[in-house]
């Protein structure tokens, strides 16, 4: 295999969250003629290569950057992997990668985020308690040990929600310009905004293109409001942190 420079790489990366409008950035991304992110949107190589997780389909380094080799001059290049928030250690492969990449983080309201992820769990026959239980079953796996790293594990699904404890690495390893924040209510309901935010940061120019917004509906049957409750007493010391870390009032979250 042809070797590739070790200067070969990503400029930016999307870290996620899952469930956020992270498929919707991609698509904006690949629609943009300044901009390359590969068609596959998840490549996961920090998350996948990580030590104790060893899947299968991770990818070596040389691999990883040769996806972004034949670019051409594109100024912006990066890929969007949600596993990247909450996977444990990956800020500290990123950074030891490169210090110098950008990063986006997109956020949801956690306690929709956490139904949305179960819910396409159950669609997908990856999940297959009801929510009570599934919720109750998250919560007292992180109690007694920790997270799992699986997708749809009951930890891991109300873990990825945390997003006051995951970005926490993330501002550790590298400076606050260097990571943009998106929430998806503003991507919902301040696209243009949004456009202009994420072309400024990726230095690239603005195109007035619509966002597509894809794969961030609920796909729930009726939720008990105990469940509501239970997310909502679960989360809500973190959005508080959350909300601190952004310096964005998340209180609506909480209603």
């Amino acid at each position: 295999m042809q070797s590739i420079p070790t200067s070969t790489g990503p400029t930016f990366i999307g870290i996620g969250a899952a469930r956020s409008g992270t498929t919707t950035l991609h698509d904006y991304l690949e629609r943009h003629p300044q901009a390359f992110v590969p068609r596959h949107k998840e490549v996961h190589y920090f998350s996948f290569a990580f030590p104790s997780f060893k899947h299968p389909q991770a990818l070596t380094e040389e691999r990883y950057r040769a996806i972004f080799a034949a670019t051409g001059r594109a100024p912006a290049r990066g890929e969007i992997s949600p596993s990247y928030l909450w996977f444990l250690d990956t800020a500290k492969r990123i950074h030891e990668f490169d210090p110098k990449l950008k990063l986006i983080a997109m956020l949801r309201n956690p306690v929709e985020r956490f139904i949305s992820d179960y819910s396409y769990g159950v669609e997908h026959g990856e999940i297959e308690p009801p929510i009570e239980e599934f919720v109750d079953a998250g919560i007292e796996g992180l109690e007694q040990d920790g997270v799992a790293a699986q997708s749809f594990h009951p930890t891991s699904c109300l873990w990825k929600g945390l997003y006051g404890t995951l970005l926490q690495p993330y501002l550790q390893a590298f400076p606050r310009d260097q990571l943009l924040i998106i929430l998806l209510d503003d991507l919902v309901n301040r696209p243009v905004e949004v456009q202009e935010a994420l072309c400024r940061f990726l230095e690239i120019e603005t195109i007035p293109s619509p966002f597509r917004m894809r794969n961030a509906s609920h796909r729930e049957s009726a939720i008990p409001l105990e469940v509501y409750e239970r997310l909502h007493a679960f989360y809500q010391s973190d959005i508080d942190i959350t909300s601190r870390l952004i310096g964005r009032d998340l209180g609506a979250w909480l209603r």
